[in-house]
Protein backbone atom coordinates (compact mmCIF):
# COMPACT_ATOMS: atom_id res chain seq x y z
CA UNK A 1 0.00 0.00 0.00
CA UNK A 2 1.23 3.43 -0.81
CA UNK A 3 0.91 6.51 0.97
CA UNK A 4 0.85 9.84 -1.46
CA UNK A 5 0.97 13.50 -0.27
CA UNK A 6 -0.38 15.85 -2.33
CA UNK A 7 -1.57 19.64 -2.00
CA UNK A 8 -5.22 20.75 -1.41
CA UNK A 9 -5.65 21.47 -5.08
CA UNK A 10 -8.54 20.38 -7.70
CA UNK A 11 -6.67 17.95 -9.11
CA UNK A 12 -7.24 15.39 -6.12
CA UNK A 13 -10.45 15.43 -8.03
CA UNK A 14 -8.22 13.07 -10.73
CA UNK A 15 -6.53 10.95 -7.69
CA UNK A 16 -10.13 8.68 -7.68
CA UNK A 17 -9.51 8.87 -3.89
CA UNK A 18 -13.03 7.39 -3.68
CA UNK A 19 -11.29 3.86 -3.99
CA UNK A 20 -8.49 4.26 -1.40
CA UNK A 21 -7.66 1.95 1.17
CA UNK A 22 -8.36 3.40 4.87
CA UNK A 23 -5.54 5.90 6.19
CA UNK A 24 -5.71 4.68 9.08
CA UNK A 25 -7.08 1.33 11.22
CA UNK A 26 -7.89 1.97 14.77
CA UNK A 27 -7.44 -1.02 16.94
CA UNK A 28 -10.09 -2.91 18.94
CA UNK A 29 -10.18 -2.91 22.30
CA UNK A 30 -12.63 -4.44 25.05
CA UNK A 31 -14.21 -1.34 26.42
CA UNK A 32 -14.49 0.36 23.68
CA UNK A 33 -18.45 1.47 23.03
CA UNK A 34 -18.60 2.25 19.19
CA UNK A 35 -18.53 -1.22 17.33
CA UNK A 36 -16.39 -1.33 14.58
CA UNK A 37 -17.66 -3.60 11.43
CA UNK A 38 -18.17 -3.59 8.01
CA UNK A 39 -21.51 -2.79 6.09
CA UNK A 40 -22.23 -4.38 2.71
CA UNK A 41 -23.14 -1.89 0.72
CA UNK A 42 -25.53 -3.45 -1.39
CA UNK A 43 -26.22 -1.36 -4.49
CA UNK A 44 -22.23 -1.35 -5.48
CA UNK A 45 -21.59 -5.15 -3.72
CA UNK A 46 -18.85 -3.95 -1.40
CA UNK A 47 -18.23 -4.00 2.39
CA UNK A 48 -17.59 -0.26 3.24
CA UNK A 49 -15.79 0.16 6.62
CA UNK A 50 -17.71 1.50 9.92
CA UNK A 51 -16.40 3.22 13.35
CA UNK A 52 -19.64 2.51 14.80
CA UNK A 53 -23.62 2.26 14.83
CA UNK A 54 -24.03 5.51 13.52
CA UNK A 55 -21.70 4.93 10.62
CA UNK A 56 -23.38 1.84 9.40
CA UNK A 57 -26.93 3.56 9.47
CA UNK A 58 -25.09 6.48 7.60
CA UNK A 59 -23.71 3.79 4.89
CA UNK A 60 -27.47 2.74 4.68
CA UNK A 61 -28.80 6.04 3.99
CA UNK A 62 -26.47 6.55 1.27
CA UNK A 63 -27.19 3.17 -0.28
CA UNK A 64 -30.31 3.83 -0.66
CA UNK A 65 -30.00 6.96 -1.76
CA UNK A 66 -28.75 4.38 -5.15
CA UNK A 67 -26.89 7.32 -6.42
CA UNK A 68 -23.44 5.93 -5.22
CA UNK A 69 -21.09 4.48 -7.78
CA UNK A 70 -17.64 4.04 -5.24
CA UNK A 71 -17.20 5.37 -1.73
CA UNK A 72 -13.81 4.72 0.23
CA UNK A 73 -13.58 4.82 4.38
CA UNK A 74 -11.57 7.17 5.81
CA UNK A 75 -9.37 7.55 2.95
CA UNK A 76 -6.77 10.40 3.68
CA UNK A 77 -5.94 12.77 6.13
CA UNK A 78 -6.75 16.70 5.62
CA UNK A 79 -3.54 19.07 6.90
CA UNK A 80 -3.77 22.68 6.62
CA UNK A 81 -1.39 24.40 9.44
CA UNK A 82 -2.51 22.89 12.68
CA UNK A 83 -5.47 21.28 11.63
CA UNK A 84 -4.96 17.53 10.89
CA UNK A 85 -8.60 16.05 9.73
CA UNK A 86 -9.02 12.65 8.73
CA UNK A 87 -13.08 12.28 7.38
CA UNK A 88 -15.36 9.51 7.58
CA UNK A 89 -16.20 8.72 3.98
CA UNK A 90 -15.32 9.66 -0.27
CA UNK A 91 -17.95 8.99 -2.42
CA UNK A 92 -18.38 9.14 -6.17
CA UNK A 93 -22.28 9.77 -7.16
CA UNK A 94 -24.23 8.62 -10.69
CA UNK A 95 -23.52 12.79 -11.24
CA UNK A 96 -19.85 12.66 -11.41
CA UNK A 97 -20.03 14.25 -8.00
CA UNK A 98 -17.69 13.51 -5.30
CA UNK A 99 -18.72 14.31 -1.85
CA UNK A 100 -17.07 14.12 1.36
CA UNK A 101 -18.87 12.80 4.69
CA UNK A 102 -18.45 13.56 7.93
CA UNK A 103 -20.96 11.75 10.40
CA UNK A 104 -21.60 12.95 13.79
CA UNK A 105 -24.69 12.72 16.87
CA UNK A 106 -26.31 16.00 16.12
CA UNK A 107 -26.31 16.01 20.11
CA UNK A 108 -22.76 15.77 19.88
CA UNK A 109 -21.51 18.98 17.44
CA UNK A 110 -20.68 21.29 20.26
CA UNK A 111 -18.73 24.71 19.00
CA UNK A 112 -14.86 22.72 18.55
CA UNK A 113 -16.61 20.11 15.94
CA UNK A 114 -18.67 22.89 14.22
CA UNK A 115 -15.63 24.83 13.53
CA UNK A 116 -13.83 21.58 12.43
CA UNK A 117 -16.41 21.16 10.38
CA UNK A 118 -16.53 24.63 8.84
CA UNK A 119 -12.44 23.95 8.30
CA UNK A 120 -13.02 20.58 5.99
CA UNK A 121 -16.08 22.38 4.15
CA UNK A 122 -13.51 25.25 3.19
CA UNK A 123 -11.18 22.26 2.29
CA UNK A 124 -13.91 20.73 0.09
CA UNK A 125 -14.42 23.88 -1.52
CA UNK A 126 -10.91 24.78 -2.42
CA UNK A 127 -10.93 21.45 -4.11
CA UNK A 128 -13.94 21.03 -5.93
CA UNK A 129 -15.63 18.67 -3.53
CA UNK A 130 -18.87 18.64 -2.17
CA UNK A 131 -19.37 17.99 1.81
CA UNK A 132 -21.77 16.96 4.00
CA UNK A 133 -22.15 16.64 7.83
CA UNK A 134 -24.28 12.92 8.39
CA UNK A 135 -25.97 12.79 11.56
CA UNK A 136 -29.13 10.33 12.68
CA UNK A 137 -32.11 10.14 11.70
CA UNK A 138 -35.69 9.93 13.73
CA UNK A 139 -36.20 6.51 15.40
CA UNK A 140 -38.88 5.82 12.86
CA UNK A 141 -36.68 6.44 9.81
CA UNK A 142 -34.28 4.20 10.98
CA UNK A 143 -36.68 0.96 12.27
CA UNK A 144 -37.89 1.52 8.58
CA UNK A 145 -34.57 1.89 6.69
CA UNK A 146 -33.24 -1.09 8.41
CA UNK A 147 -36.78 -2.89 7.48
CA UNK A 148 -36.31 -2.09 4.15
CA UNK A 149 -32.43 -3.45 3.99
CA UNK A 150 -33.17 -6.32 5.54
CA UNK A 151 -35.12 -6.63 2.05
CA UNK A 152 -32.36 -6.10 -0.09
CA UNK A 153 -31.14 -9.15 -1.35
CA UNK A 154 -31.81 -10.49 -4.93
CA UNK A 155 -33.60 -13.69 -3.84
CA UNK A 156 -36.56 -10.81 -3.27
CA UNK A 157 -36.42 -8.92 -6.80
CA UNK A 158 -39.14 -9.79 -8.78
CA UNK A 159 -39.02 -10.42 -12.76
CA UNK A 160 -38.94 -7.49 -14.57
CA UNK A 161 -41.88 -8.13 -16.43
CA UNK A 162 -43.62 -8.56 -13.60
CA UNK A 163 -42.50 -5.95 -11.54
CA UNK A 164 -43.15 -3.67 -15.00
CA UNK A 165 -47.06 -5.08 -14.72
CA UNK A 166 -47.38 -3.82 -10.96
CA UNK A 167 -46.13 -0.44 -11.72
CA UNK A 168 -48.19 -0.21 -14.97
CA UNK A 169 -50.93 -0.80 -12.43
CA UNK A 170 -49.88 1.85 -10.17
CA UNK A 171 -53.03 4.55 -8.91
CA UNK A 172 -52.60 7.48 -6.58
CA UNK A 173 -53.66 6.03 -3.27
CA UNK A 174 -52.50 2.53 -3.87
CA UNK A 175 -51.13 1.01 -0.24
CA UNK A 176 -48.76 -1.74 0.21
CA UNK A 177 -51.54 -4.11 0.52
CA UNK A 178 -53.00 -3.03 -3.14
CA UNK A 179 -49.50 -3.63 -4.48
CA UNK A 180 -49.48 -7.05 -2.51
CA UNK A 181 -52.69 -7.96 -4.15
CA UNK A 182 -51.33 -6.92 -7.37
CA UNK A 183 -48.97 -9.49 -7.28
CA UNK A 184 -50.05 -12.98 -8.73
CA UNK A 185 -48.38 -15.08 -5.73
CA UNK A 186 -49.40 -16.42 -2.14
CA UNK A 187 -49.13 -16.47 0.38
CA UNK A 188 -49.38 -12.90 1.06
CA UNK A 189 -45.63 -12.97 3.24
CA UNK A 190 -44.20 -13.74 -0.19
CA UNK A 191 -45.64 -11.22 -2.14
CA UNK A 192 -44.89 -8.36 1.08
CA UNK A 193 -41.36 -9.58 0.37
CA UNK A 194 -41.21 -8.44 -2.91
CA UNK A 195 -42.88 -5.53 -2.29
CA UNK A 196 -40.44 -4.13 0.59
CA UNK A 197 -37.71 -5.34 -2.26
CA UNK A 198 -39.29 -2.68 -4.68
CA UNK A 199 -39.25 -0.13 -1.98
CA UNK A 200 -35.26 -0.70 -1.17
CA UNK A 201 -34.89 -0.29 -5.14
CA UNK A 202 -37.00 2.56 -5.06
CA UNK A 203 -39.32 1.21 -7.62
CA UNK A 204 -42.05 3.21 -5.04
CA UNK A 205 -41.35 5.10 -2.53
CA UNK A 206 -42.70 5.39 0.93
CA UNK A 207 -42.92 8.45 4.03
CA UNK A 208 -40.34 6.72 6.02
CA UNK A 209 -41.05 8.71 9.04
CA UNK A 210 -44.49 6.97 9.79
CA UNK A 211 -45.12 2.90 10.58
CA UNK A 212 -44.41 1.28 8.04
CA UNK A 213 -48.07 -1.23 7.61
CA UNK A 214 -49.99 -2.90 4.82
CA UNK A 215 -51.91 0.36 5.48
CA UNK A 216 -48.61 2.58 4.52
CA UNK A 217 -49.44 4.78 1.15
CA UNK A 218 -47.20 4.14 -2.01
CA UNK A 219 -45.88 6.89 -4.32
CA UNK A 220 -43.62 6.74 -7.60
CA UNK A 221 -41.69 9.64 -6.22
CA UNK A 222 -40.09 10.42 -2.68
CA UNK A 223 -42.86 12.40 -0.43
CA UNK A 224 -40.02 13.49 1.50
CA UNK A 225 -36.21 15.02 1.11
CA UNK A 226 -35.66 13.70 5.04
CA UNK A 227 -33.06 10.91 3.33
CA UNK A 228 -31.33 12.72 0.37
CA UNK A 229 -27.83 13.24 2.15
CA UNK A 230 -26.34 13.49 -1.69
CA UNK A 231 -27.48 14.24 -4.98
Amino acid sequence: TRRLTAPLTPDLRDQELYRADRIRKPKSFRTQKNRHGEYSFASIQKLVWSESMLEAASLCRLDYGGTVQAIASQPMRLHVGYFHHVPDYLALHDDGSQWLYDVKLAGAIDERARRHFEVTAEICKQIGWHYRVITELPAQAAVNLSTLYDHRFRSFALDPAVADLVVGQFERGWTIADAIDALPFAPASYARARVLHLLWQRVFFVDLGSQLSDATKLHLTHPKEALNVAP
